[in-house]
């Protein structure tokens, strides 16, 4: 499997996520205790790159994970463990990729999981900068975050909260995540749509995105808490075919924070990325 894969599959959730959950049920832990679920989407796929001079990402083959034990769940590339569950709120730890490496040019890998990605995107210096050509021989690691997920059900949607650390050494940074999914059931086909934001804080913005001690001096002395907020919007379906064949698509828009858009390699204030095929449930 390529990065460009893994990419993808970020956009990406098991398909079984679309039932309608409960005020008990979060929307994780929707299949049977102890069962796995394993489906591949064939069709065609694409995630734009924000960065200079950079092209997007395409895939034909798009895998779906998923397993739920007593505790532990994995869905992806996301790794959970349950702490607490109780009718209005349930209390995970919980692991995740980071994504901004994936903003920048990126060589195939052979694991899924923890590997080295290469590419680079910095945040502007202070004062005027000079016409420079983008730099494209930095390499940066693609990091691993746990942290602390709390979901809470309620009759509108699951409300979502995320703390997250850098527990890989990469750059010791973490980012915080609030979001909103809600699925619509129907007879025939279901629908979901998420919305959410996201927090980075200044070690994780500035190992990724700035190139020189002057970008981090600027960014720490001019960005408040707001420029480092991103957005995101993702919509869902799911259309059966028969009983192991369905018709999925995927589409997510990325809105970057300000403080990413300042990035002397960044062109591109936000980002598409869509999927749209036919999935095979086994």
């Amino acid at each position: 499997m390529t990065v460009r894969l893994v990419l993808l599959l970020l956009l990406w959730v098991p398909l079984p996520a679309l039932a309608q959950p409960t005020a008990a049920t979060p929307a994780t832990q929707l299949a049977d205790v102890g069962e796995g679920h394993l489906s591949v989407a064939l069709g065609y796929g694409y995630i734009e790159n924000p960065r200079v001079q950079s092209d997007g990402a395409n895939t034909y083959l798009l895998p779906s994970v998923s397993y739920y034990g007593e505790r532990f769940y994995l869905e992806n590339t996301t790794l959970g463990y349950s702490l607490y569950e109780g009718e209005r709120v349930l209390l995970d730890l919980q692991s995740k990729l980071n994504e901004d490496a994936f903003h920048f040019e990126i060589d195939g890998l052979k694991n899924v999981l923890l590997s080295e990605v290469l590419g680079y995107a910095p945040i502007a210096a202070t004062g005027p900068l000079e016409p420079k050509q983008p730099r494209t021989d930095v390499s940066r690691r693609l990091s691993y975050m746990v942290g602390l997920h709390a979901l809470m059900p309620t009759r509108f949607g699951n409300l979502s909260f995320g703390a997250y650390q850098d527990i890989t050494s990469v750059h010791n940074g973490h980012e915080l995540q609030a979001k909103f999914n809600r699925t619509f059931t129907f007879e025939r086909w279901a629908f979901a749509v998420e919305a959410g934001l996201t927090y980075k804080s200044n070690e994780l913005l500035n190992y990724y995105y700035a190139v020189m001690p002057s970008d981090r001096d600027h960014y720490q002395r001019h960005y408040a808490d707001d420029n480092r907020l991103s957005h995101h919007l993702r919509l869902i379906t799911k259309v059966p075919l028969s009983e192991r064949w369905n018709a999925v698509a995927v589409v997510e828009y990325n809105g970057l924070a300000e403080a990413i858009q300042r990035s002397r390699l960044i062109e591109e204030r936000s980002y598409l990325g869509a999927f749209f095929g036919f999935s095979y449930d086994f």
